[in-house]
This record gives structure tokens, C-alpha cells and sequence, in this order.
């Protein structure tokens, strides 16, 4: 499962790289008509949010671009031009992060809106989140934060700002951009570098906010009971998978595997953690340790619903010997795939190798367990 304050620091947030057609925008060159402009949520965030209608809580302000105070480093990178363009109307608070101090130029235009542009030129778009008139439901919160950027080596290269956004569970980190209306392309429709250089106008866009989201999480556990153990035995690993589905109980969002390894009867129990809220969670019992049986037999599951992170909704599973006789152990590879008659295990012998992940052990399929089936 995906962390959610993790998961945004391994985030490389992108800024929409906008030719130097912004950079050169002049009301004489374009004809009258008058631009306009359409700003959208990714659709890839979509999976985030369980009801689309919750975009509506975001909005977004427009800062005009002086281009006369471009310096020349900033436009060979867009990035950086809109990065100091952001530092110009933001404070820093008590919190640690920044809040907008300045009147944007246009403010609070709601996403799907088309926006007409009276003054032409090059903009700052800043998202930020707000409650609807009359009301709502939802915990809104917002403000302007440092979000790192990670490299190929994975390790910290930069810091840059963006919208964090809170509407109910969810959370959404927009990237400040840049956009140019009305702007000029070629033949190609490929945007040119200068509104001086021969081509089209272009007075009605679309723009996509540069954003990803990320769930508010919570935690199941699944609890497991060994009524006798074969002490001959190096020991016996049972393997849970477990499916969340979100934002509906029809959308898979994850399918991890997770293993309970017990050396002697008794109970033990597996925190299973980043778990968005609203998740349906279906629990299997994929293998069972070779020499025990499972009340809650493969392709049987137990289903929780996740919805608080302070409540950690729990499921049993208890598994009792099948044999009388002791044995050891033998190490298998087990691979849930396609084999051309439908999706179903597989398994071959290899070496042990188990991950430790948020403090417990979290083993892929592509990883191996230690069945204990006897020799």
C-alpha cells in the first residue's frame, strides 16, 4: 500500500511546459476576438476521488505575467519562471507552509468553466480548494507547500511549491503553470516560440491541471490463529491477498500479498497500513501452510469496509492441522497468472527473499515463501 505522505516526495511534479509563445503575447498582433480558456482536472485523478462533483470544491486564480521581467535563465526553463512567479504572491504562515497574499488579476474560476480572457497575455495559474455555496460535507483545506523532488537514484534533488489540497479524504497536489492566451501554432498545430513568427491564432484552449492525488489511508488487521503446530517443522507461512477497491467497491485499486509465518500454535496478528478510506478490502487465504487447512478456504474471502484512521476494522482466520505426521519444509515460488485457460497459481522452488515494508514483513508474488509440505 501506498503512503501517502511518502508517496508525495517520490513525486516528480511537472510543470506544463508552455513555449516562449507566452513570452511574446501582444494585444496588437491578435485580432480582436477575444480569447478564452477551459481549465479541467486530470482525469488520471480520478481514481482518487469517489465522486467527480467534489472537483467542484477546487478553484483556480490567474496571475498576470510581466514579460518585461523575464530574465533570461527563466526562459530556458518554464519550471523556474513559474516556481518565482508563485514566490511573488505567496507569505510564508505559522504552519510552515505559504498562503497566497496578493488579489490575482481573476479569481476562483471554477474548473469546466470557459473563461473569457479581456486582457491578452501570459498567466499564473494557482489551484486552491473552497466550500461551495451552501455548504458542504467535506473537510476543504488548503494551502501552498514544499514538496520535494525525487531523482533516479531516489534521492532528494529539489524543493518546489504546489497547491495541497484537502476536499474530505482526499488530497490533491496541484503544480502552479503557466498559460498564454490566445497563442500562435504552425501547420502542425505545434505552438511557436513567438507570437511574431507566421501562423495561426489560437483563441479557445483546454488546459489540464498539472496534479496528482492521493487518498487519506487507514489500517485492517488481519488476525490469525495456529491450533497446533508440527514441531518438526522449520516452520509454516500462510499467505493472505488482499484486494482494496476504491473509490467504489467495483474499481481495483490494489492486490498485494502478505504472509503470517508462525513457529509453534498460537496467534499472531498483521497490521496491514495505507489503505485509502472508503476502501471495500477483501481478505484471502491464498495458502495455508501444507500441512494446515483454513476455515475460510481459497477462493473464500473476508470482506471490511475502511472508513476512519483511527479504527482499524479486523478479520480472523484460523487454520488447524491436516496431518499427523511431521515434515520439513521446501521453498516455492508462487505466480498468480495467465496461463492461457484463465488466471490461477503457480509455483516453482527458489530461495528465500521477503521485504520488509512500514514495519512488517510484505512479500509480492514475484517473491518466494516456505510452504511446509512434507517431504
Amino acid at each position: 500500500m501506498k503512503n501517502r505522505s511518502k508517496a508525495l516526495l517520490s513525486i516528480v511534479l511537472t510543470i506544463c511546459m508552455i513555449p516562449m509563445v507566452a513570452m511574446g503575447v501582444n494585444a496588437s498582433n491578435a485580432k480582436d476576438q477575444k480569447a478564452t480558456v477551459t481549465v479541467v482536472a486530470d482525469p488520471n485523478c480520478d481514481k482518487y476521488i469517489s465522486d467527480a462533483s467534489k472537483y467542484g470544491h477546487i478553484v483556480y486564480d490567474l496571475y498576470k505575467v510581466d514579460v518585461s521581467d523575464i530574465t533570461d535563465e527563466e526562459k530556458e526553463d518554464y519550471n523556474l519562471l513559474a516556481q518565482n512567479e508563485l514566490k511573488k504572491h505567496i507569505t510564508a504562515n505559522e504552519n510552515g507552509s505559504y498562503d497566497q497574499k496578493d488579489t490575482p488579476d481573476i479569481a476562483g474560476t471554477s474548473l469546466g468553466t470557459k473563461l473569457t480572457i479581456e486582457d491578452p497575455g501570459t498567466y499564473l495559474l494557482v489551484a486552491r480548494g473552497v466550500v461551495n455555496e451552501g455548504g458542504t460535507s467535506e473537510q476543504i483545506d488548503n494551502d501552498i507547500r514544499e514538496v520535494a523532488k525525487v531523482g533516479a537514484d531516489g534521492n532528494d534533488t529539489a524543493k518546489s511549491l504546489a497547491s495541497h489540497i484537502r476536499i474530505g479524504a482526499n488530497y490533491f497536489t496541484v503544480s502552479p503553470q503557466l498559460i498564454t492566451a490566445p497563442y500562435k501554432e504552425d501547420e502542425n498545430h505545434n505552438r511557436l516560440a513567438s507570437s511574431d513568427l507566421k501562423g495561426t491564432w489560437v483563441y479557445d484552449q483546454t488546459v489540464t491541471l498539472k496534479m496528482i492525488g492521493d487518498p487519506d489511508t487507514g489500517s485492517i488487521v488481519i488476525n490469525k490463529t495456529l491450533t497446533g503446530y508440527y514441531e518438526g517443522q522449520k516452520e509454516a507461512k500462510c499467505l493472505f491477498q488482499v484486494d482494496v477497491f476504491y473509490p467504489d467497491e467495483n474499481t481495483l485499486y490494489s492486490s498485494e500479498v502478505y504472509d503470517i509465518t508462525f513457529t509453534s500454535a498460537g496467534e499472531k496478528h498483521l497490521e496491514v497500513q495505507g489503505i485509502p478510506l472508503g476502501s471495500h478490502v477483501k481478505i484471502y487465504e491464498v495458502y495455508s501452510g501444507g500441512n494446515y487447512v483454513s476455515n475460510i478456504a481459497y477462493p473464500q474471502y473476508n470482506e471490511v469496509v475502511v472508513l476512519d484512521s483511527n479504527e482499524k476494522p479486523s478479520v480472523g482466520f484460523i487454520n488447524t492441522p491436516k496431518k499427523t505426521n511431521g515434515g520439513g519444509g521446501v521453498t516455492n515460488h508462487f505466480e498468480y497468472k495467465d496461463d492461457g485457460d484463465g488466471i490461477r497459481w503457480f509455483w516453482t522452488q527458489i530461495a528465500d527473499n521477503v521485504d520488509t515494508i512500514n514495519g512488517r514483513i510484505k512479500e509480492f508474488l514475484q517473491n518466494t515463501l516456505t510452504s511446509d509440505n512434507t517431504q
